[in-house]
Order: C-alpha cells, then sequence, then structure tokens
C-alpha cells in the first residue's frame, strides 16, 4: 500500500483480514497497548490546545438577549424543566421560525445554565464556556471524522482519527482566540446556534460518508445519518446546507466508484431518507410559516435574492472570519491591551500548535506510519504472499542446519 508523505496510513479495520492476513500475529498486546497511550496523547493535546486558544474568548461576557434568555427561560417557566421544553417547541413553530428541535434544546440550554448557576452560585459564564468548549470539541471530531471517513477510497490518504483530531484542533484554536472577542459573527455569542450547529453538520456528513465508504454494509450508519438529517433542518433551518453536501457526497460515490454496483442501493436508500425527507421537511416548514419579514419577530434565516441580498452576504462573510471586526470593535471599544498575562497564553499556544504540527509530521513521514506488518523473512521473494515464505531452520531454532551427509 503507497503512503502519502502528508497523511497517517492506518490499516482498515473493515478490510484488515483481506489485505494483511498475518497482520494480527505480530500485533501483540504490547503493541495494543502503545497505540492506546498514542491516541490517548493525541486527545489529551487536542483537547489542551482548544482549551488555551479558548481561553481569549472565554472572557467575552454573556450579552444581549442571550443574557436575557437564560433568564426570561426560567422566569417564564417557573423553574419547571418540562415546561420549559414545551415552551422551547411551542418557540420554534411561529412566524418566522422552523426548527422545533433547535429551540426545544435552546431553552433546555438556557434553563440549565440559569438553574445550575444560581445552585452552585457562580456566574453562568462558566456554564457557558464549559459547554461552548465541548460543542467546539465536538464539531472538530466531526471534521476529523469527515476527513477519516471521506478519504477511505483513497488507499494512499487514509489516515487515523485521532492524529487528525489534534491537528484540527491546533488550527481551529489558532483562529479561535481571534474569532469571538474580534468578529462580526452573530451566533458567536451563543455556542448552541454556532458550534452547535458545526458539530451536528459536520457528524451528518461523517456518518453519510461512513455508510458509502467501501466494504461498509451494516444499517446503524444508515439509520443514524437519517435521523441527523432530520434533526439538521428542525434545529436550525441553515443546515440545509449540510443536506447539500450529503447529496454531493452520495451523488459522486454512486458515480464514481469502483464497486459502485454494490454501493448503489445505499446509495439511493440515503437519497431518500438522508437527504429527500429533509429537503422536504425544509421547504414545507418554510412554506407553512413563511411570513413576510417586516411581521416576523425574527430575521436569523431570512431569505433575498438581488443586489441587497448579495452585499448583505459578502459583508456578513467578510464580518463573521476571525479578526474581521478588528477595525470596527477597535474603533468603539478601544485597542487590546498586551500584558503579562496575554503573552503568556500566545506563548502557550504557540508551543501546543507547534508540537502538534512537528508530532503529526514526525508520524506521517515515519517507516511505518503507525502500521504493524508482517517481516518478510529474508530469501522471500518480494510480493510472495503472507505466510507462503517459511524462515530458514537456522531463524527458528538458533542453529545452523546439519550438513547433508554422503
Amino acid at each position: 500500500m503507497a503512503e502519502h508523505p502528508g497523511a497517517t496510513a492506518v490499516l482498515d479495520p473493515v478490510h484488515a483480514t483481506d489485505e494483511q492476513p498475518s497482520a494480527a500475529v505480530v500485533d501483540e498486546p504490547g503493541a495494543r497497548g502503545r497505540g492506546r497511550l498514542r491516541n490517548a496523547g493525541w486527545a489529551l493535546s487536542g483537547a489542551a490546545v482548544l482549551g488555551v486558544g479558548y481561553v481569549p474568548a472565554a472572557r467575552v461576557p454573556i450579552i444581549a438577549d442571550d443574557f436575557q434568555a437564560l433568564q426570561e427561560t426560567y422566569a417564564i417557566t417557573d423553574g419547571s424543566l418540562w415546561e420549559a421544553l414545551t415552551f422551547g417547541f411551542s418557540a420554534g413553530q411561529q412566524a418566522g421560525h422552523s426548527n422545533p428541535v433547535g429551540q426545544t434544546l435552546g431553552a433546555l440550554y438556557h434553563f440549565l445554565a440559569y438553574r445550575l448557576s444560581a445552585s452552585a452560585g457562580v456566574s453562568p459564564q462558566y456554564y457557558d464556556v464549559l459547554a461552548t468548549l465541548a460543542m467546539i470539541a465536538l464539531g472538530v471530531a466531526g471534521a476529523a471524522s469527515v476527513l477519516v471517513w471521506g478519504l477511505r477510497r483513497s488507499p494512499a490518504l487514509r489516515v487515523q482519527f485521532w492524529p487528525t483530531f489534534a491537528l484540527l484542533s491546533a488550527v481551529t484554536a489558532a483562529t479561535l482566540q481571534l474569532h469571538v472577542p474580534w468578529s462580526d459573527d452573530p451566533v458567536v455569542s451563543y455556542g448552541p446556534a454556532g458550534w452547535g450547529s458545526t458539530a451536528i453538520g459536520m457528524w451528518t456528513l461523517a456518518w453519510a460518508l461512513r455508510a458509502i465508504a467501501p466494504g461498509n454494509r451494516d444499517k446503524r450508519s444508515i439509520v443514524i445519518c437519517s435521523a441527523l438529517g432530520v434533526m439538521a433542518v428542525w434545529y436550525y433551518e441553515m443546515l440545509v446546507g449540510a443536506i447539500a453536501a450529503v447529496a454531493v457526497a452520495v451523488v459522486l460515490t454512486a458515480l464514481t466508484a469502483v464497486d459502485r454496483a454494490q454501493i448503489r442501493r445505499r446509495c439511493l436508500v440515503l437519497m431518500g431518507t438522508a437527504v429527500a425527507l429533509p429537503a422536504v421537511m425544509f421547504v414545507g416548514g418554510r412554506v407553512l410559516l413563511a411570513v413576510p419579514s417586516d411581521e416576523s419577530g425574527y430575521g436569523g434565516t431570512t431569505l433575498a435574492l438581488g443586489r441587497a441580498g448579495a452585499s448583505a452576504w459578502v459583508d456578513g462573510m467578510l464580518g463573521a472570519l476571525p479578526g474581521g471586526g478588528w477595525a470596527y470593535l477597535s474603533e468603539s471599544a478601544g485597542a487590546p491591551a498586551l500584558d503579562g498575562g496575554a503573552v503568556a497564553v500566545a506563548a502557550a499556544l504557540v508551543l501546543l500548535v507547534s508540537v502538534i504540527g512537528y508530532a503529526w509530521l514526525s508520524a506521517a513521514a515515519g517507516p511505518t506510519a503507525g502500521r504493524t506488518s508482517p517481516r518478510r523473512p529474508s530469501g522471500c521473494p518480494r510480493g510472495a504472499a503472507p505466510g507462503s515464505c517459511r524462515p530458514p531452520p537456522s531463524s527458528r531454532s538458533g542453529r545452523s542446519p546439519p550438513r547433508p551427509t554422503r
């Protein structure tokens, strides 16, 4: 199997028996234990760099309607969890909305923010920071899964999950420190809308790629992908973009896969349950709950075409980039103060990103790239089937073979 210098090769567990039948012979418990330790190291380094990168963002307070919502939700429902859930579900079906799942989970998020912070006697900022950081990690894990399963059809580009998670965490952390405090992203102050949507979209696409991966015939991946697709458009209408990505992946796989005769049926099922059904739900919700924009109390999902719509889209995209709001925010709030804490956070972030990048490149360029394979006995011709060549007697017993007698 060829190995790409920019990726870490991994033995596909689905095809381990077909590709290297004797690999399990040399997979000793010690090697498995070392593999678990390496994976734990990758996971911890990814979590650490995300935590350090989120420190500047964690200092941004809960403001405006996000701060009002956690108090209002608890007051309206009189401290009842069930009332909070029904309140959110109803709000998700009002004019201008079509996201009962998102509103229900949002009401639960605000309810718990008030209840837990009040019970512990601490600021709801702690709850918000920890919950958002968990959603960020979940979104990065979804992106890593998209790469792992998306590259299954390219043997030279197969990557391992945990090294990819650590690498994407480093990339995310490097921009995360600028994103929340210094951008105009409208959902940045409310984790479930921004990072919650990212996690759901990434995992929907990841499970779709897993369902159509070579050699995969399980029904679980189709069921999970379909459930996530339905949940996505009822969580946040903008996640219809994730459904479009699933459609592209399924169509391309059905047209280009070598084993398309076997995979075409799975692609057809996914097109119905994970693409067509969520699309119908999205369009139906928009039509049934559509109201004029001037009568809607929510403009977050307003659609517009023409020059005005294109201009608003460009401004929104540029402002949502990390550091996109630097000029405006510096003018209105003043330039950031450079102190010892900021320098320490920056130094720790640079160190962690550098270590992860160096470790990932070293693992990708290694001779075995983390894969265990049997050693070819001396004298065995290259390309011979595993197990067809037996080592000479001297290598088995440690003694020279007996000389033939005349």
